[in-house]
């Protein structure tokens, strides 16, 4: 599988085409396995813990599971 890396204008349209909605469909001939990591908090390597906005209300989820 070959990959095309895009330059600062390409990526700045498809950017742009994004934020207005726009959609294109590919069709491929062979299924594509894709993973959705979704995180709140992260660790550096220096052992800060850094806390994003939890936009789509997990985390209240996860803690009510946990605890």
């Amino acid at each position: 599988m070959k990959f095309r890396s895009p330059n600062k204008s390409q990526s700045l349209r498809r950017f742009i085409r994004i934020q207005k909605g726009e959609r294109k469909v590919v069709y491929l001939k062979n299924p594509l396995r894709v993973s959705i990591l979704y995180q709140t908090a992260v660790a550096t390597a220096d052992g800060t813990v850094l806390f994003g906005q939890d936009i789509y209300g997990r985390d209240a989820l996860l803690e009510k599971a946990l605890f």
